[in-house]
């Protein structure tokens, strides 16, 4: 909500919001992230093979954010697998 509206709306679900996200910074999969398959209610959701996308792809998206904004944000959408678990 750095910009006063969020960053990855979702619509009907959470689902819905999971995909807005994998959509711009990839899929998680087991071969990065091998303890993702133990997550609750992983199985449940079937997704594409998103791939991240590089930011310079994207950070169009966020044209919005204030000065040095896109550097923050980029570095809290990273996903430092190592460090979840």
């Amino acid at each position: 909500m750095l910009t006063g509206i969020p960053l990855f709306p979702g619509i009907n679900d959470a689902k819905d919001q999971l995909e807005k996200i994998f959509a711009i910074r990839g899929l998680p999969i087991v071969e990065k992230w091998p303890e993702v398959i133990s997550l609750p209610n992983y199985k449940l959701f079937h997704f594409q093979p998103y791939v991240e996308m590089p930011w310079r792809r994207v950070h169009h998206v966020f044209s919005r954010l204030p000065e040095g904004g896109e550097k923050l944000l980029n570095s809290f959408l990273q996903v430092i697998f190592t460090v979840i678990f």
